[in-house]
């Protein structure tokens, strides 16, 4: 059993202890890493959720640490010797950036749980995010109740009680649990707010966690998954997001205030522009098509030209617009219609349709050139890379099959 200093004094961030064993490991990529026990320590381990601490010890680099059965592992980048006395020391940015995190937390989840009957899941904290799952739906406006409930309890700068009660204290308590514990139990408190069992270090008063920001939201499992920031996290995420507000407000020409209603009218704009594009796309496969069978029908007769089908070799169009022009082409002509749209480098959309056409082995054949697509009884689409002077092979050589 490791001595765990954090436990009483999240603060004790330099300690001395003796080194009672020390075992080389194996890293991923085959590096050596050293797994050493303590008799005591101020790390914290990864475990409810959190990860561990950082730091040094005995002039190693302290990579992570684990714990089994109330042994503490820390894993160095050297070997320290057994038996012998070394000094450690934490990482305290860190170690308070997630007190910070932990504690506000607690504020919510407590809230929560008191507010909406919302029970605290599951717990993730690292460096990059916190992340905590709700086992009920919050809508938006119960997760803005709860976020300015919880940052009114930060601001009253509550005491945050952390402490063994006896069993009889225990019975008498009535706090929050992920599972079932034995042993002895670990309360973490704020009066009033939460009620906890956890093994983690807080800050000593609410005001410590300095501000909380709920960042996003979403319905995960029944119930609503969250992600937070608190203190300086949420400061830097606030600044990030002022920072591309004003780029945002520079790019639109139009004040922080407006910038909804100024990405409202650049997507009507873009609406008005997408559907003109479409619009001419359409009028060029329908100008192409009515030349193609115009030139067939003249040549050929009209009965050759639709037993033929007609093959149109289009620039990148909308894909939209191969498929609004289904229905004119249709009742233009009554044989088979290929349009491939695209080039030689990027490849061609296709669009194929036809009435009474077996189009499996025109999939199979582009398949066999990397080709890809689907559809149904009349028609069929998809994507191949090649060269355009293929195309008209490949199309040719289908429709003398099918005939």
């Amino acid at each position: 059993m490791t001595e765990a200093i954090f436990d009483c004094n999240p603060r004790e961030l330099t300690f001395t202890a003796r080194v009672l064993s020390c075992e080389e490991r194996k890293g991923e990529a085959g590096e050596s890493r050293f797994a050493v026990v303590l008799d005591r320590t101020a790390f914290f381990p990864e475990q409810g959720g959190q990860k561990a601490d950082r730091g040094t010890l005995g002039g190693a680099s302290l990579l992570d640490a684990e714990i089994n059965e109330g042994v503490i592992v820390h894993i160095l980048d050297a070997p320290l010797e057994a038996g012998s006395e070394v000094e450690g020391e934490v990482d305290w940015p860190r170690r308070f950036d997630f007190m910070q995190q932990h504690t506000g937390e607690h504020i919510l989840s407590g809230l929560a749980n008191r507010l909406y009957g919302a029970e605290n899941v599951g717990f993730h904290l690292s460096e990059r995010e916190v992340q905590l799952d709700f086992s009920v739906q919050l809508s938006e406006a119960e997760l803005e109740a709860l976020e300015h409930a919880a940052n009114e309890a930060i601001f009253r700068d509550i005491p945050v009680k952390a402490y063994y009660p006896n069993a009889e204290e225990l019975a008498a308590l009535n706090y929050r649990q992920k599972k079932e514990l034995t042993g002895a139990i670990r309360i973490v408190e704020l009066e009033g707010v939460d009620c906890c069992a956890c093994c983690a270090p807080h800050v000593a008063r609410s005001s410590e966690v300095g501000i909380l920001k709920i960042l996003s939201a979403m319905n995960y499992k029944g119930g609503t998954r969250l992600y937070i920031a608190c203190g300086m996290r949420a400061v830097k995420d606030y600044a990030a997001r002022i920072r591309e507000a004003q780029q945002l407000s520079k790019l639109l020409s139009a004040p922080q205030g407006e910038l909804s209603a100024a990405v409202m009218r650049l997507q009507e704009k873009a609406m008005a522009a997408e559907q003109r594009a479409a619009e001419t796309a359409l009028a060029l496969i329908l100008l192409r098509a009515e030349a193609e069978i115009r030139e067939k029908a003249q040549t050929q007769g009209w009965e050759q030209a639709e037993a033929d089908g007609i093959c149109l070799i289009l620039p990148p169009l909308p894909e939209s617009a191969l498929q609004r022009a289904v229905k004119p082409l249709k009742e233009l002509f009554s044989g088979v219609v290929a349009l491939f749209s695209g080039d030689d480098e990027s490849g061609y959309a296709f669009l194929m349709f036809g009435d009474g056409v077996d189009w499996k082995p025109f999939l199979a054949e582009l398949r066999t050139r990397g080709g890809k697509g689907g559809g149904g009884k009349d028609r069929v689409q998809g994507r191949l890379l090649c060269r355009a002077k293929e195309l008209h092979t490949i199309f040719h050589d289908f429709v003398i099959k099918q005939n």
